[in-house]
């Protein structure tokens, strides 16, 4: 949630009433800051199809030799399926046949195949009207002021637009259309916008500096390649009619010139660093040029229509946020987990998964990122109680990411409160949002939302924004309603389970130069670097609590954690909300 968003405050900039919760609820899903449950989705139903069915065909052909993508992949999609409230309306006889079909056995390659033909006509009868199926049902929660079905059709029409090559940055900037706009004028540029099908050419500048060759071999040399070099001299007279661009270009600076299709300046940037990156590449290792570092790359996309513009660094465009717990508490439990001289093959894997971070933080290219987050993930979840790779890390992890599920959320809904300005001064008890110990403060929340008075006056301050009193209202079943929060945790388990799978497989492609479509890896970096965060933070803290010895022990009291916390809320006439979770951490094996 951001800040200067509450209520009035978009009012005061223009926003009509009726729009407020849905820009609020849009620019949070979009920004790069918000936490990973908050955020958009990646996969809708025609998405996770176009999936399944690429995973389906490498099933076939052997590109993947056993079946484990593909029932991990056809079990999400299911779960996905299920929950399509556009499917179920308007395509229900093809839901039902879809959800029947991925639901069957496919161990025969023959069942495969009749798979895969049913999920491409699925798609192709899916995706004539997917698109504006979702913004008629959305423009209809707007309208309903129903923020749940505002998010639930958001979700899914996010993912279609960045599987169409919008990028979230682009559309995050969308909401300036609801800004000083008549209502009805408003909604009709945004959906123009989401409807356009035709992409719009940009030029795209590339900075280039030559290495230990002068600018015209270099241009030589690139242009054999198929690249089109320009001096300053030479984009200055291409684009008179842009009057900053002397200021813009760098006189001494080399110019790579493209020309791209895409729907937003970012993709198009995004594009053009593509397009030029294996020539760039080759061109370095010969030493034609400085060896290619993203962060001296400028890249200036010019709509080739609008003549609009924007300098681009390239560190900007393919910025990652850390979600990391920076807490003294963590930080000193590390300290003392590195003096434990009983502790040196901790140490060791703690070392490794620190150094393979810090070489992807380094990395300004995205495959290299990518790579080296999942070594310092992999390498640290690896042990000997499983026979590969990657089923220490979907048995272990899954478990690791949901003890602290609800003391994420709810630390997060403090810091959203502040960003709200909303206090914690009730009548009977006051909460300092800003308290040095997290777990305390997390504590100190449940409790008052637990109590029916002090509950009702947290929810008479969050009426300022109506997003945060949607998520107030969400965060109160969670503390509250058993069987709500035992869903909500099975369902982030299974989620995560599922995207570790698809982590491994999009590892697996950059790996053997298979990987065709890189536009989310910049999300999937942080969300391996989220997961990273948490898991290390568990490690070190249950280690130190619990005195424990060895990672196998610590990954172990993770999986028992778990599965004590669903044994214990299975039977819930035995078992109440109240009676455990007090700090909204899962800790039943002690």
């Amino acid at each position: 949630m951001l800040k200067k968003n509450n209520d009035a405050d978009l009012i005061n900039i223009g926003v009509d009433k009726l729009y407020i919760p849905f820009v609020q609820l849009w620019k949070e899903l979009l920004d790069n800051r918000t936490l990973d449950v908050h955020q958009y989705r990646l996969l809708n139903s025609l998405v996770a199809l176009k999936e399944l069915k690429e995973v389906l065909k490498k099933t076939i052909n052997n590109t993947y030799t056993n079946d484990g993508n593909l029932d991990c992949c056809k079990e999400e999609t299911l779960n996905i399926l299920k929950k399509d409230m556009i499917l179920n309306k308007y395509k229900k006889p093809l839901l039902n046949i879809l959800e029947n079909q991925i639901g069957k056995s496919t161990k025969k390659p023959s069942e495969k195949l009749a798979l895969l033909y049913r999920i491409q006509y699925g798609i192709k009868d899916i995706q004539k009207n997917y698109l504006n199926y979702l913004i008629t049902e959305l423009k209809n929660s707007i309208d309903c002021v129903d923020i749940k079905n505002i998010e639930l059709y958001s979700n899914p029409l996010i993912a279609e637009c960045i599987n169409r090559g919008w990028s979230a940055k682009a559309l995050f900037e969308l909401h300036r259309y609801f800004i000083n706009n008549e209502k009805n004028e408003a909604w009709r540029k945004f959906v123009n916008e989401l409807k356009r099908i035709e992409k719009t050419e940009f030029d795209v500048l590339i900075s280039l500096k030559s290495g230990s060759k002068g600018v015209d071999d270099v241009r030589t040399v690139l242009g054999e390649m198929g690249c089109n070099i320009k001096t300053y001299k030479d984009l200055v007279e291409m684009f008179a009619e842009l009057d900053d661009i002397r200021t813009i270009l760098k006189s001494d600076t080399s110019y790579i010139y493209l020309q791209v299709m895409s729907y937003d300046i970012y993709s198009a940037a995004h594009i053009g660093i593509k397009n030029v990156s294996n020539y760039l590449n080759m061109a370095s290792f010969y030493n034609f040029i400085d060896a290619w570092d993203l962060r001296t790359t400028t890249i200036l996309p010019i709509n080739k229509i609008t003549k609009y513009h924007k300098p681009i660094p390239a560190e900007d465009l393919y910025k990652t946020h850390d979600y990391l717990d920076s807490s003294s508490k963590i930080f000193e439990s590390t300290v003392r987990v590195f003096s434990d001289t009983n502790k040196k093959y901790v140490q060791d894997k703690l070392k490794g998964s620190f150094i393979y971070t810090n070489i992807s933080r380094a990395s300004l290219f995205q495959e290299e990122k990518y790579i080296n987050a999942w070594v310092a993930l992999e390498s640290l979840a690896r042990t000997d109680m499983y026979d590969n790779i990657i089923s220490s890390v979907k048995e272990i992890l899954p478990a690791a990411l949901c003890l602290r599920y609800s003391y994420r959320i709810i630390r997060n809904f403090a810091e959203d409160c502040l960003r709200c300005n909303v206090n914690f001064n009730f009548s009977t008890v006051y909460v300092n949002l800003n308290q040095d110990s997290k777990q305390n403060l997390v504590k100190e929340i449940i409790s008052v939302m637990r109590n029916d008075s002090l509950s009702n006056e947290l929810l008479e301050k969050c009426k300022v924004n109506s997003l945060l009193l949607y998520r107030y209202s969400c965060l109160k079943s969670l503390v509250t309603d058993l069987s709500y929060a035992r869903s909500k945790i099975e369902n982030h388990y299974r989620n995560v389970k599922w995207q570790i799978q698809r982590l491994y497989r999009v590892r697996n492609e950059i790996a053997h130069s298979a990987l065709q479509d890189d536009a989310s890896l910049v999300i999937l970096i942080e969300h391996l670097y989220d997961y990273l965060s948490v898991f290390i933070s568990e490690i070190v803290t249950c280690m130190e609590d619990k005195a424990l010895g060895t990672l196998e022990e610590t990954y172990c009291k993770f999986m028992d954690n778990y599965e004590s916390f669903l044994e214990l809320t299975s039977n819930q006439a035995d078992c109440t909300i109240n009676s455990f979770m007090e700090t909204g951490i899962i800790d039943l094996v002690n």
